[in-house]
């Protein structure tokens, strides 16, 4: 997917067309959910589910996933 921002930004940069960049995005982005939710993606979440005890389980779940969400954030900056 960097791959494919780094030529639209080139092509923005450089004037021209953008459709055949487009065209293979729109397949791409979707094999690139696929192939992930098929490895190992998920299993974060499917554990984060089932190592708290079931007294603390949605709060604990929660701050996880907040956590998890900050510091996803803090890397793309």
């Amino acid at each position: 997917m960097t791959f494919f921002l780094f030529f639209f930004k080139l092509l923005q940069v450089t004037q021209r067309s953008f459709e055949p960049l487009r065209t293979t995005t729109l397949v791409a982005i979707p094999l690139y959910t696929f192939f992930f939710s098929m490895g190992a993606g998920p299993v974060p979440w499917l554990l984060y589910s089932e190592v708290f005890p079931t007294r603390i389980r949605s709060r604990a779940t929660a701050v996880v996933t907040v956590s998890f969400f900050l510091f996803s954030y803090a890397q793309l900056d």
